[in-house]
């Protein structure tokens, strides 16, 4: 017998018509009191098959309920503990016997048998599915991996490279808002110069002038030059071994000039130090690659001979482009600009500067301003720009660069290249839609998943070129700054009042 507490089903035959004798309706029959919400299971022309919950109680309990009829057997009997799905008891199940009184059905509690408990574990099916899932999910978190890790990575490349940029920049600003633009009271010669011409080397541009000194940071270094109390060695005279009336380098054991070497072989860089007159030459150029930095002081005449790597520190690698634009005292807009002939036209910015107007070398001779070689050694009437525009693109080492190679041979003229891949690289059709394929600079309008369209080739001031497939396509990334001179100077005098001014001082050739 079944514990009280438990549930089985039982099938009851309600007669449609007529309802009993308290005129009840059939639903209400009494075989379903107590017994809670049911659902209908079988509609006959004269009788409803009603299947209702009912609770299994003890045979005393069952006794004094209202359910007394004879034909429900021992319902309570037939119980048995669920341990499984629901399954009816094979005497309660089937149709009315022949001792049943017409329109009856014979009720059965609908209760399982009692089964084996299923077995432990997972089928091959089950295992299967599992596995696809994990993989599925293995999957899912290696791509969403491998996107964070070349997210870091990429964001990782462009906070080194603008590190790298700015403190380049940030020295160059201090040195060029230094500038000086006029001679310093009691001095003869013109040493103070702006200039900006293009390498006779490499083709690129360079920049050399004359700015303050002794009175910034560089003080701690410079701040016993040429001072007694430094011993002897700093009063030790120059030579002037090859007569030009200019003392040259020191001599082994003499005072040092200021420029980052150790000249006189003693084993200290720039110690001791002569007198340096408050003024230093500073020159910037590129090398394979690589940004210098060279300084001299005292300033000379010249300044050409110390933009050599020989005499220079190198301030970046990995500089894979460097350009300058001056702002004139005529331009109006950044763009270089050029007449029908082909010189440049000072409403522009100029990408060549000769603060003397008279030098002619290294592409100073299409500077706008240029008056001869009569002005070169005249201070009145040099000019000096307002701003600097200076470009810089500078990249990682080339095993963390942003890169790619050519699949195919390109020509001088090709306008599409095939590559290996152009992931990283910028977005086609802007200013910064530049790549650089050996010493050729090329701007494309246009990329694919493994081909650039390319709209100008030689770029940047480069050539045209043929390259072989496998040569190495890089990017970089590009930083402008546009920095200011204080102390920038004008002439707005006409080129025959400065004739004038040159016959009555008896300078005319």
């Amino acid at each position: 017998m079944m514990p009280p507490g438990k549930w089985a089903a039982l099938r009851t035959l309600v007669p449609v018509s007529g309802g009993d004798a308290e005129g009840r309706p059939p639903w209400d029959h009494p075989s379903r009191a107590g017994s809670g919400p049911g659902r209908l299971v079988r509609a006959g022309q004269d009788s409803l098959v009603w299947r209702a919950p009912i609770r299994c109680l003890s045979r005393e309990h069952r006794e004094s309920t209202s359910l007394e009829d004879p034909a429900m057997g021992d319902v309570a009997d037939d119980c048995r503990p669920s341990s499984g799905h629901p399954r009816r008891s094979r005497r309660m199940r089937g149709a009315a016997t022949a001792g049943d009184p017409p329109g009856r059905w014979r009720p059965g509690c609908q209760t399982p048998a009692a089964s084996p408990p299923p077995a432990a574990g997972l089928t091959l099916v089950e295992l299967l599915v599992t596995m696809a899932i994990f993989v599925m999910m293995a999957g899912m978190m290696l791509l969403v991996i491998g996107e964070c890790s070349r997210a870091w990575r990429e964001g990782e490349r462009r906070r080194v490279l603008y590190e790298k940029a700015m403190g380049v920049l940030r020295i160059m600003a201090d040195d060029i808002s230094a500038a000086l633009t006029r001679e310093p009271r009691g001095v003869d010669e013109v040493r103070v110069r702006f200039i900006g011409d293009i390498d006779p080397g490499s083709g690129g541009q360079r920049l050399m002038f004359v700015r303050s000194f002794e009175a910034g940071p560089e003080r701690a270094y410079t701040l016993f030059a040429g001072d007694l109390s430094a011993g002897p060695p700093a009063m030790v005279p120059f030579e002037d071994r090859d007569g030009d009336g200019r003392p040259d380098d020191p001599k082994v054991g003499g005072a040092e000039e200021y420029d980052l070497r150790d000249d006189n072989g003693d084993g200290f860089v720039d110690y001791p130090l002569r007198a340096l007159g408050g003024m230093v030459q500073v020159g910037y150029f590129v090398e394979g690659d690589t940004l210098y930095r060279a300084v001299r002081a005292p300033a000379r005449t010249t300044i050409s001979d110390i933009m050599t790597p020989a005499r220079a520190r190198p301030l970046c690698a990995d500089c894979l482009h460097f350009s300058l634009r001056y702002w004139g005292q005529r331009s109006a807009s950044w763009e270089i600009l050029t007449d029908k002939s082909g010189r440049l036209d000072p409403g522009g910015a100029l990408p060549v500067w000769d603060s003397t107007r008279g030098l002619t070398a290294n592409g100073l001779q299409h500077f706008p301003y240029h008056r001869g070689a009569a002005s070169l050694d005249d201070p009145e009437d040099d000019i000096f720009p307002q701003t600097v525009m200076v470009t810089l693109t500078v990249d990682a080492d080339i095993e963390r660069a942003v890169k790619t190679r050519l699949e195919a041979d390109a020509s001088e003229s090709a306008g599409r290249i095939e590559v290996t891949s152009t992931r990283g690289f910028p977005g086609a059709g802007t200013g910064e839609s530049y790549l650089r394929i050996g010493q050729e600079w090329a701007h494309y309008s246009e990329k694919g998943e493994d081909y650039f369209v390319l709209d100008i080739r030689g770029a940047r001031a480069t050539r045209p070129a043929y390259h072989n497939e496998g040569e190495i396509a890089r990017c970089g990334r590009t930083f402008t700054r546009v920095i200011y001179l204080p102390a920038f100077r004008e002439d707005w005098s006409s080129d025959q009042v400065f004739w004038a001014r040159q016959t009555a001082r008896g300078r005319v050739p």
